[in-house]
């Protein structure tokens, strides 16, 4: 079983390659990367306060590799975050586009 400094590392490389594939718009690929990255979170909650279970001479290396992480993570909000607001622009439209023929069919125009 890795350690808890092992596991952040895992996910600090994963996040590298998230925020490559959220530059290169490849949105399958960074949805799968961040399913991966949610097993390893996962992991790391079921131990359950993994700081306090962890070395002390390792205290620095984990506050590193989660500031790393958070900072990597607003990165690919930085790309991501246009993208689902384009993405829910367009499909509030297509709903109301419906909606609107939806009506108009009632009265049989």
């Amino acid at each position: 079983m890795p350690t808890t400094l092992e596991t952040l590392h895992q996910m600090l490389a994963r996040y590298n390659d998230m925020l490559d594939l959220a530059e290169a718009n490849n949105w399958e690929a960074l949805a799968a990367m961040g399913e991966q990255c949610a097993q390893l979170r996962t992991a790391l909650q079921a131990t359950g306060g993994f700081v306090d279970h962890a070395k002390p001479a390792d205290l620095p290396a984990l506050h590193e590799a989660l500031q790393a992480i958070l900072a990597l993570d607003a990165r690919i909000r930085e790309h991501t975050v246009p993208c689902l607001e384009s993405t829910r622009q367009l499909l509030s439209g297509a709903v109301r586009d419906r909606s609107v023929r939806q009506a108009y069919a009632a009265f049989g125009a």
